[in-house]
Formats: structure tokens, sequence, C-alpha cells
């Protein structure tokens, strides 16, 4: 695409995901002159904190994201959606075909998505995220408890 060239990508994986795909994938990857592929340990937050936008393919960093200040697009409808966030793709070729459309229109006010997003937690039994404190290990360990309770509740 004639785009590509207006972004550089930076790319990295969930811990979890360390050595589990084919490593074909990620010299395939790294071949790409604008794509930098990051050690999976390399911390999620100090690289939001240095990206203008975070495209999330299902990992919780794509509600993380809007709490550190950034904005983020989804790979597809997450299951913390908001309603009038446009900020997901519908299918894999709506992300092919739009996504640069997608990254210079991104409209929705991050301070409303955020409180949204603190009513999403709420109904998961998590009492919010506090926007000042949201980066310390108490916090974070209170929202994957709440998230994996909800998980646990919806889909296991």
């Amino acid at each position: 695409d004639r785009h590509r060239d207006d972004f550089h990508f930076i790319i990295k994986e969930h811990p979890e995901m360390f050595n589990k795909r084919n490593l074909t994938l990620y010299k395939k990857i790294k071949a790409f002159k604008n794509t930098t592929l990051l050690h999976p340990y390399i911390s999620s937050y100090d690289t939001v904190k240095a990206s203008d936008i975070v495209l999330s393919w299902a990992g919780s960093i794509g509600w993380e994201t809007p709490f550190l200040g950034k904005k983020t697009l989804n790979a597809f409808k997450p299951y913390y959606f908001v309603e009038k966030v446009d900020n997901h793709f519908r299918d894999a070729i709506d992300l092919l075909e739009n996504f640069l459309l997608r990254c210079k229109n991104i409209s929705y006010d991050n301070e409303h998505y955020c409180k949204s997003l603190n009513h999403v937690f709420q109904s998961f039994s998590y009492p919010g995220i506090p926007l000042e404190t949201y980066d310390t290990p108490e916090n974070r360990g209170d929202i994957v408890q709440s998230i994996n309770s909800f998980l646990e509740e919806h889909y296991f």
C-alpha cells in the first residue's frame, strides 16, 4: 500500500506468546523497513508512552492505553466495547482497507472513553480505575482479578 511509509510500526508480543509462534512470522515482520519488533519483556507501558496510536489485537493494552493518555484502535470489537466509541474494526478486511483512514480520524474523547470504561469495569465488580494512580501494581492486580472474574463468569 502506498501509505505504508506514513507509519512506523512497533510490534510487541505479550510475554505469554513468547516462543509460541513460528519464527518465520517474526522474520517476516522484521523484514519490513518501517517496522520494529520489540522483545516481549520490554515494558508495554513504556511502549505505549512512546507511541502515537496503539492497535490492540485482543490484549489488555487496548483498554489500558486510554488511561495512559493515548488513543487506541482494536483489531476487532473488544469485550469491553463502549457504545458510541468507534475504535474497532469490523473484521480483517475492514482493518486492511481502512487502517490509514481510521488512524487519521480517531475522534473519540479520551476522558469520556476512560469514564465509560470505568462503567464497564464497575459492571465486572471492580470499583473503577483512578486515572491519577492507574499505573500501580495494586491497581493493575485489582483490574486483572476483576477481568479474570468477568471472563470466567461469561466465557468459561
